[in-house]
């Protein structure tokens, strides 16, 4: 399977990066979303996965990383071109692995900025705001667990959660989508090894046949216009903030 031009496609907004998040509580009537002026992280691969045998079909693959900068609205990035993919049989899932640490930045309302520090957290909320201009500049961010503990392989709900993302292939939506911690060498759950990538699993409405399927140019669309929320920011508040409403889909055209 030969595929033309992947290229990672913002569509509408900023961001990205919010693939990573968890799922988030329901917006509450304070808080505030917006776009942050720098989103990025590394990209590894994406591609298609058959549920039953756990083969990956890689139709993007960098070992070292892309680093994608989604905050630009309307920007397009090229991941890669010229891809040649010898998988055979039928896949019915799909996945991105891409790096747990997430770099961002921005302003989101007036007197409030993102500050410069580099932080780790495993809660849905992480503390990066603040009031001082003076300590303005890039976030980066590691999500090193979830729901208050840091991944541990004998604990499944401490590296698997249900994303705050929606992801679709070929406008059509995939559904029970999962997003793990995994080491990027395995980007196998559950397996070990240094934690260092969040891989997003979904099911195919429709399942992959590489049988049949064998050109294509892949596109990738993000669409995060509201990536981060500022807890009680539409009431001035500056400090906590969460990921929320991403949208992350595929489409090959043949």
């Amino acid at each position: 399977m030969k595929i033309l031009n992947p290229t990672l496609k913002g569509i509408t907004t900023a961001i990205g990066l919010s693939l990573l998040s968890i799922s988030n509580p329901a917006l509450a009537d304070n808080d505030l979303q917006f776009r942050p002026t720098k989103l990025q992280a590394k990209f590894y691969e994406i591609g298609f996965r058959n549920s039953t045998s756990g083969e990956f079909a890689t139709v993007f693959a960098n070992s070292s990383g892309t680093d994608v900068d989604l905050a630009t609205e309307g920007g397009i990035n090229t991941l890669s071109s010229g891809l040649f993919l010898t998988n055979s049989g039928t896949f019915d899932q799909m996945y991105i692995l891409v790096s747990n640490t997430v770099s961002v930045s921005g302003n989101p309302f007036s007197g409030c900025y993102i500050k410069n520090v580099d932080i780790s957290y495993k809660e849905g909320d992480f503390e990066i705001g603040t009031t001082n201009s003076a300590l303005a500049g890039t976030a980066n961010m590691t999500e090193i667990g979830f729901r208050g503990v840091a991944a541990d392989m004998s604990n499944l709900n401490s590296y698997k959660t249900n994303p705050a993302v929606t992801t679709t292939l070929n406008g059509t939506q995939t559904t029970n989508l999962d997003l793990y911690l995994v080491n990027k060498d395995t980007k196998t759950p559950g397996l070990g090894g240094t934690i260092n990538s969040y891989l997003f699993l979904g099911d195919l409405a429709n399942s992959i046949d590489l049988d049949s399927t064998k050109e294509g140019t892949l596109w990738v669309d993000v669409d995060s216009s509201e990536a981060i929320e500022v807890n009680n920011g539409q009431i001035g508040t500056c400090n906590e903030m969460n990921w929320e409403n991403t949208k992350f889909g595929l489409s090959v055209e043949q």
